[in-house]
């Protein structure tokens, strides 16, 4: 049974947030530069009903979002350096101190951007065929039964089992291959500690969201049923960079949690 820490893992990534907070703004820009123009495009040729469509409008930014979180990890993990850091001359102590460049991380940056854009497709997939399903015609659904209710239950259970596949691209950065890691977190609790952290990464983000919501409705007031389109996309770019940054801070989270796992009996590829 592999289990850690997610109180102390979770801490690590909140603290590698605040630590590195200006290099991680630089690098997050771009994605969410590209994820608000994903958001503009769907909402301009009015695709937000078509749910299936938005993982393919957001693919670039699943690409620029793999590539932030890739070499977060390998920062946070093993003291690499991150892209635009000044070098040479200019080159920082910090930066002298994490030693040599690692040719290996490149392929393992690679393969994890990869594994992080095919679990997003995914997900999107999913997404929108439960949303398609949900926005169908319900009128001549009849009384969820007993057998129902055990159906949605043994659903629920395997969701939380497969909620380990969503970090996947976590441990092929960090360079552990998927069949080692796979074999290393098969019992259920895994699952249990992941959900765990990602909990403490995401709800703090949530209710800061929801703040921002409440204050966005202050500045930007709608003057009929309908919210103003100042409040709609004040309220996307927030989504967006509150999205990103428990994110990373989940990511990171995970990371410590998959190295003190494997660090017994764990194999690099």
């Amino acid at each position: 049974m592999a289990t850690f820490d997610f109180i102390e893992a979770s801490s690590k990534g909140y603290k590698f947030l605040w630590d590195e907070r200006r290099a991680i703004m630089r690098l997050a820009f771009p994605a969410a530069i590209i994820k608000f123009i994903g958001y503009i495009l769907i909402t301009t040729f009015d695709m937000e009903q078509n749910f299936l469509r938005h993982g393919l409008v957001l693919l670039p930014s699943f690409f620029v979002e793999g590539w932030l979180i890739a070499y977060l990890i390998r920062r946070a993990l093993y003291n690499e350096a991150l892209p635009f850091q000044l070098r040479a001359k200019k080159q920082t102590a910090e930066t002298k101190e994490s030693g040599p460049a690692n040719p290996e991380r490149y392929r393992l940056m690679r393969a994890g951007i990869a594994v992080y854009v095919l679990i997003w497709l995914t997900l999107s997939f999913v997404n929108g065929m439960t949303m398609n399903g949900m926005t169908s015609e319900v009128e001549n659904i009849p009384e969820p039964s007993f057998e129902t209710y055990l159906v949605a239950m043994a659903l629920f259970a395997l969701c939380m089992w497969l909620f380990r596949l969503v970090w996947l691209y976590v441990p092929v950065v960090m360079g552990y291959s998927i069949t080692g890691f796979m074999r290393k977190a098969k019992g259920y609790t895994t699952s249990l500690y992941m959900v765990g952290a990602w909990l403490v990464c995401y709800l703090p983000f949530i209710l800061l969201l929801m703040m921002l919501s409440d204050m966005a409705l202050v500045v930007f007031p709608s003057e009929s049923d309908d919210i103003s389109k100042a409040y709609e996309f004040t309220m996307a770019a927030a989504k967006i960079i509150v999205n990103l940054a428990s994110t990373v801070v989940a990511s990171i989270a995970i990371a410590y949690g998959v190295q003190s796992m494997m660090n017994e009996g764990g194999h690099k590829k």
